[in-house]
């Protein structure tokens, strides 16, 4: 326990290199998770009467209130919608005569790999999902010529709001590494890491500012589960995942595209499944991550209060000579 009492300096330090870990892990969490994001518009309407200002949110891929280009993402839900990633029509070539297949023909039929890949993997398919006979994510928009298909106002709305939660997440955890590297930098101030006798001021400082990084921690990993919530529901992921990896240029600009090759089409389609990467793992390792570091600042506690029970006899000794000084003089 001496040998341990004695090392203030690297034990101190270490909440140092603890604090800038956290820092760095408010860059990561902001890289894992920046394409889960959709542009969008605010409109502003004012009544001519009333005076009286409405405020509403409007989506589409032109909006450039984000940097993110969803392009990809809007051609993609259109394409799966309108299902041209198979063509019912099979052309099939017989000694140099050309026929159209007839559906009803076993003979007829060939494989429609790109087809059978999204009615048979799960999140595509849950997005084609219909309710009455009505898309239950997607919607139609425009007539004619210009008819489009994208996910509906709602999708995106949620998205929005989970996207502000991850927003406000990223900044909590910044603001704990900054807390962090300044509840460091006053107990180096104290001294805590290298005075030999431990007084009520490095008592107290031990305590109190150990105590801020454990709240903050507390905090996060609560706020951690919240997230998590919301990602363990099956068709949110799911459709996060879509909106996430269409949004990712280097993926989505290779393989959003539509062939007259099923083979290849197949390929683009799972190239783009291959690439889902949004899930609670992440947010499962932020939670272990801080309480981590709420475990290291309770041992700063411990430390403190050990520190200041075991240095009691030199300190009394020292407030005496200080006392008899203060005396004579």
């Amino acid at each position: 326990m001496k040998k341990l009492l004695n090392k203030s300096k690297w034990i101190y330090y270490s909440l140092g290199i603890v604090s800038g870990l956290i820092v760095v892990a408010a860059l990561f969490f902001m890289n894992q998770y920046r394409y889960v994001r959709i542009n969008y518009n605010i409109n502003v309407d004012k009544d001519v009467v009333t005076g009286e200002e409405t405020t509403s949110i409007t989506y589409d891929k032109n909006a450039t209130l984000n940097s993110t280009d969803q392009q990809y993402l809007f051609s993609f839900i259109n394409n799966l919608a309108t299902e041209q990633y198979s063509d019912p029509s099979i052309v099939i070539y017989s000694e140099g005569d050309t026929k159209i297949a007839d559906a009803e023909n076993p003979d007829d039929r060939v494989p429609h790999l790109a087809k059978d890949f999204i009615e048979q993997n799960e999140t595509l398919k849950l997005i084609l999902t219909k309710e009455d006979g009505q898309y239950k994510y997607i919607e139609e928009t425009g007539s004619g010529y210009n008819k489009s298909y994208g996910f509906k106002y709602e999708v995106f709305d949620n998205l929005r709001k989970f996207r502000n939660s991850l927003d406000s997440y990223n900044n909590l955890i910044l603001a704990y590494g900054i807390v962090s590297l300044l509840c460091f930098a006053a107990l180096i101030v104290l001294s805590n890491h290298n005075r030999k006798i431990y007084y009520k001021s490095n008592l107290i400082g031990g305590v109190i500012l150990p105590a801020v990084n454990i709240v903050f921690s507390v905090i996060l990993i609560i706020s951690a589960f919240s997230l998590m919530s919301t990602l363990n529901n099956s068709e949110t992921v799911a459709i996060y995942n879509v909106i996430s990896t269409l949004n990712n240029p280097k993926v989505a600009a290779a393989n959003v595209r539509v062939t007259n090759t099923d083979a290849a089409n197949l390929q683009y389609l799972k190239n783009i499944v291959n690439h889902f990467s949004i899930n609670s793992a992440t947010l499962i390792g932020y939670v272990v991550f801080f309480a981590l570091t709420a475990a290291y600042n309770v041992f700063l506690i411990v430390f403190a209060f050990l520190k200041y029970k075991d240095t009691e006899k030199e300190r009394n000794e020292t407030l005496e000579k200080a006392r008899l000084a203060g005396e004579k003089a």
